[in-house]
């Protein structure tokens, strides 16, 4: 009887990558959520799965994880901490929703019809 070996899905494949990418021994401490109009995006903080009391902020990885539908599109890692990167993407959803929600001037109002 042959095994039925199925393929990971893209985002099986993406946490495996992140685990591969943090090592061993660490665990998700903290996440944001920042929505977009074409998906989310979140910020995770990995660091060390040891006491508090040995907890170093210097060893956190921050990484930022695309969203789109019910998986992951893509990650990267983040250079900066948890608190600059989730601010920055919280600047640039406020930006990208403010773009989209600007309104589509109509033929009357456009200044090429009305000159």
């Amino acid at each position: 009887m042959p095994l039925n070996l199925a393929v990971p899905s893209p985002s099986f494949r993406a946490v495996l990558e992140i685990a591969e990418y943090a090592g061993h021994g660490v665990t998700v401490a903290r996440f944001e959520t920042v929505r977009f109009p074409t998906g989310a995006m979140q910020v995770w903080e990995l660091t060390p799965h040891t006491p508090a009391s040995a907890h170093d902020a210097a060893a956190a990885l921050v990484i930022a994880v695309f969203l789109k539908g019910r998986g992951i599109d893509r990650w990267k890692p983040m250079p900066a901490g948890f608190e600059a990167a989730a601010a920055h993407y919280r600047r640039r959803a406020a930006q990208e929703n403010d773009r989209r929600a600007k309104p589509v001037a109509t033929r009357a109002e456009h200044p090429a019809v009305a000159a």
